[in-house]
C-alpha cells in the first residue's frame, strides 16, 4: 500500500508524523512540487521496523531537517539521485535507516551534510556524494558496517571526526575524478 500526498501540499510541520505508526510500502511525496523542506523530525520513526520501505521525494526539496527520517529501519529504498535543488541534509536526517544505496552525485547545490546524517545504516553498501562538497560534519557514515565503497569529492579538504568509524567493510574510498563513477 502507498501513502501519497496531494500536490497542494506546500509545507509540513516539524514532527508532523513523529511515531505515527504509518505502515505501507511507499511514502510518496513526489507530487508535492511546491514543497521545499522536510522539517525536523517530520517522519521520525513513522513505522520503525514495520513502516515504509520506499520514500519518494519531490526534486523541489532544498532542506532535509534534523532527524527528518530518523530510525525508519524498514526504509530500504531511497532514491535521491534527482535531488538537484538539495542544499542541506541536517544532523541525523537518515540515521537508523536501512537503504542500500545513497546517490547524491547530482546534488551539486548541496553544501552541508550534518552530524551523523547517515549514521547507523546497516543496509548501506555504497555512497556517491557530489563533487562540490568539500567537508562533512562529524560521524557522517559512522556505524554503517556494510558500507563497502564511498565516492567523495576530489575537492575534499577534510575527512571529519569518526566519518567512517565502524564501517568495517569499507574497501574503496574514491576521492579523485578517476576513482569515481
Amino acid at each position: 500500500a502507498s501513502f501519497g500526498f496531494s500536490s497542494t501540499i506546500e509545507s509540513l510541520g516539524a514532527k508532523a508524523f513523529l511515531n505515527a505508526g504509518l505502515t505501507g510500502t511507499t511514502l510518496d511525496l513526489s507530487a508535492c512540487t511546491k514543497l521545499t523542506a522536510i522539517p525536523e523530525g517530520c517522519f521520525y520513526q513513522i513505522g520503525s521496523s514495520t513502516g515504509y520501505q520506499t520514500v519518494k521525494l519531490p526534486t523541489s526539496i532544498k532542506t532535509i531537517g534534523d532527524n527528518a527520517f530518523l530510525n525508519n529501519k524498514s526504509l530500504t529504498t531511497l532514491d535521491l539521485s534527482a535531488m538537484v535543488n538539495l542544499e542541506t541534509i541536517s544532523q541525523f536526517a537518515f540515521s537508523g535507516c536501512s537503504f542500500t544505496t545513497l546517490n547524491l552525485s547530482n546534488s551539486t547545490k548541496l553544501t552541508y551534510v550534518g552530524n551523523a546524517a547517515f549514521h547507523n545504516n546497516a543496509g548501506l553498501t555504497i555512497a556517491y556524494m557530489p563533487y562540490n562538497l568539500t567537508s562533512y560534519a562529524a560521524s557522517t557514515f559512522n556505524t554503517c558496517p556494510n558500507l563497502t565503497a564511498a565516492y567523495l569529492s576530489e575537492n575534499l579538504t577534510e575527512i571529519c571526526f569518526a566519518m567512517f568509524y565502524s564501517c568495517t567493510n569499507l574497501s574503496k574510498l574514491g576521492i579523485t575524478q578517476s576513482d569515481n563513477y
